[in-house]
């Protein structure tokens, strides 16, 4: 294997670029146009120049250089790919899935078919096309295994289908592998959520209880052994893991710049302890930042089945 360091890195993409790495996005969009413009175009500088305008969210010029880096080069992957993205921000979804229908059979390497997949399944679940979307995270895995971003998107989604036996059993298998994907916080924590939706509330609880003794912060074991409690009967025994859990996390959201994934706890034991209007204000505010909308799903869940 050959190593690059951070100083070739940067010349490298000084080469490419004429800009060095540090620099911001405004920057490099001058320097990449003041380069096409004595040397020329190349698919490469348009694509470059194209993520610098993605960065800067001005899309339709984004979407100009990645049309002018695909017509030099059809078979850019990244640019094929990145192209549905942007298509997707400027929320053309009808627009994106076409261009991932003709993208899709250019694609070459594992990593940009699985890529491409996500983005489908993104915009399928968008549509509320749970099964669809399924498929396509199925195929993402096929392409690169053990991404925990995407088994965590298929675990909710199969929650969401009632699937809810079928998200155990995929989840339980990587959470018995010693991989990196088998040992991530993200894959264990999902497989605890499924087992607490499918009702398998002793085996649950078990994990549930050494986390609680090992975590600093206990707010989001809490919740998760308040759901236990209450699907078990136990009304008090949730109330008081609810009223601890709103306390810590009451004291470490920070109004002026508060953390979404605390507030999206809030949100639920809030909506648990019977609080409903506090709990929409806390869901209001979620998508008013722009939380992202798997994560939303996500809480949906928890209230649905609560």
């Amino acid at each position: 294997m050959i190593g690059i360091t951070a100083t070739a890195l940067g010349a490298i993409l000084l080469a490419v670029t004429g800009a060095p790495p540090h620099d911001g996005p405004a920057v490099r969009i001058k320097a990449l146009t003041k380069r096409m413009a004595t040397v020329g175009r190349t698919a490469e500088r348009l694509f470059q120049r194209s993520m610098c305008y993605a960065e800067l969210r001005q899309y339709r010029s984004a979407l100009d250089d990645l049309h002018g880096a695909i017509e030099l080069d059809p078979a850019h992957e990244r640019a094929l790919v990145e192209h549905v993205r942007v298509l997707v921000a400027l929320q053309k979804p009808d627009d994106a899935l076409a261009s991932a229908r003709k993208a899709r059979p250019l694609l070459r390497t594992p990593a940009f078919r699985a890529r491409l997949s996500r983005v489908e399944a993104d915009l399928l679940t968008a549509r509320k096309h749970y099964g669809l979307a399924v498929a396509h995270l199925d195929a993402a895995l096929r392409h690169v295994p053990n991404q925990p971003g995407v088994i965590l998107h298929r675990s909710i989604l199969r929650g969401l289908l009632g699937q809810r036996d079928l998200r155990v059993r995929e989840l339980e298998t990587l959470v018995d592998e010693p991989s990196a994907c088998g040992q991530s916080p993200i894959v264990e924590a999902a497989w605890i959520d499924a087992l607490i939706d499918a009702g398998r509330f002793e085996r649950a609880r078990k994990v549930v209880e050494t986390r609680l003794r090992e975590s600093r912060f206990q707010s989001a074991w809490l919740l998760r052994r308040a759901r236990i409690h209450v699907g078990m009967g136990h009304r008090k025994l949730a109330e008081a893991d609810l009223m601890s859990a709103l306390r810590e996390l009451t004291s470490r959201i920070r109004p002026e710049s508060p953390d979404l994934l605390l507030v999206a706890d809030r949100a639920a034991a809030l909506h648990l302890l019977g609080r409903k209007k506090a709990s929409r204000s806390d869901q209001k505010l979620l998508r008013t930042k722009h939380y992202p909308a798997l994560l939303q799903l996500r809480l949906q869940l928890i209230v649905r089945g609560s």
